[in-house]
């Protein structure tokens, strides 16, 4: 700390209908987990009226809003606040756009979830994609133990496997660009036996597709619940009561993984394919690639397998729990005060 004073850290993230909300969720829980530290104050920079910062908000975050004009607001909350640190989670930035975040503070923390080389963009560098070996240095923290998810995640038990399983959560991330619930939804009705289904759909889906989800629900031949928009805990129990998961490829997978629940993905775009058969190839998952050319056909036959294979379901939910532990911002917060305090 500087002297008695906490650290003073700008959070700098954005979640609407297009980025989807993992950016948000991400920095929302290390802020939460560098705020417990003592050491730590944070206050988040987000575009104003979007889903993202209306999340922020209900978390009684402290929030600058912004209308246009991103690097203006940040010089004047850097002017007026003298942050330490930015931790800036921004995927879609060229690296001009890094340069000038440097030059307003004196230390600049970017976090990836993709494993590209970008080492060069910021003083350090938090990167959890799990196509990484698990590795920290005196820059970087690498790899799926560092993935920032709520803490609330690490305490859920070890799931119970049944021999068949009977109940099943979908959602498609914050936003699901790509109205793919309803092609899951569809392609569940080819299962036998019927199952329950729970879907979840997030902050950030357009009404438009939530009207489609929910209009489609009368004519599905099986027990199907939506909820809109719930509270992470919320999402958290309706996923642990389920035997299987049909998801993304963002922040919800890795929450998966930690509490134990066998997934199949559906993938939004190729960086999210990629994150996916990294999951398949290590046994966390089972990867059916890209939503838009999947054959409905193989998904309902992977949902068949899966829920009347215990032993695939129970070797799925021992690799990702061993893959992502729900610890991951508590060593990043850990990680982000030694690079400050080796930086005063």
């Amino acid at each position: 700390m500087t002297g008695s004073s906490p650290y003073r850290i700008v959070m700098r993230c954005d979640g609407d209908n297009r980025l989807g909300m993992g950016h948000v969720m991400e920095c929302l829980w290390l802020s939460q987990a560098l705020e417990a530290t003592g050491a730590c104050h944070t206050r988040f920079l987000t575009p104003s009226a979007t889903p993202g910062s209306r999340v922020l908000l209900d978390h009684g975050c402290d929030v600058v809003q912004f209308e246009q004009h991103e690097l203006h607001a940040l010089h004047a909350l850097a002017d007026g606040w003298q942050p330490e640190a930015i931790v800036a989670s921004l995927f879609d930035r060229d690296a001009e756009h890094y340069r000038q975040l440097q030059h307003m503070v004196p230390t600049l923390i970017a976090v990836f979830d993709d494993g590209r080389a970008r080492g060069q963009l910021s003083s350090y560098l938090v990167d959890y994609c799990v196509e990484q070996e698990i590795a920290a240095s005196d820059r970087q923290a690498r790899g799926p133990h560092f993935a920032l998810l709520d803490p609330a995640l690490a305490n859920y038990p070890e799931p119970s496997i049944p021999e068949i399983g009977r109940r099943i959560f979908v959602n498609q991330g914050g936003s699901d660009p790509f109205s793919l619930t309803l092609d899951i939804l569809q392609a569940i009705s080819g299962v036998r036996p019927h199952c329950d289904v729970f879907v979840v759909l997030g902050p950030a889906v357009k009404p438009q597709l939530a009207a489609q989800v929910d209009a489609l629900r009368a004519e599905l031949p099986y027990c199907c619940e939506i909820e809109h928009a719930v509270a992470p805990q919320r999402m958290y129990e309706l996923a642990a009561s389920c035997d299987l998961a049909v998801t993304a490829a963002g922040n919800t997978l890795y929450e998966l993984c930690t509490l134990g629940i066998p997934s199949i993905v559906v993938c939004h775009h190729e960086r999210h394919a990629r994150v996916a058969k990294a999951f398949h190839e290590r046994g966390a998952a089972v990867s059916l690639g890209l939503g838009r050319q999947l054959d409905p056909t193989v998904l309902t036959q992977a949902i068949s397998r899966l829920l009347t294979g215990p032993e695939e379901r129970q070797q799925l939910s021992a690799n990702a729990r061993r893959l992502v532990d729900g610890r991951g911002c508590q060593r990043v917060a850990e990680q982000i005060i030694a690079w400050l305090q080796d930086g005063d």
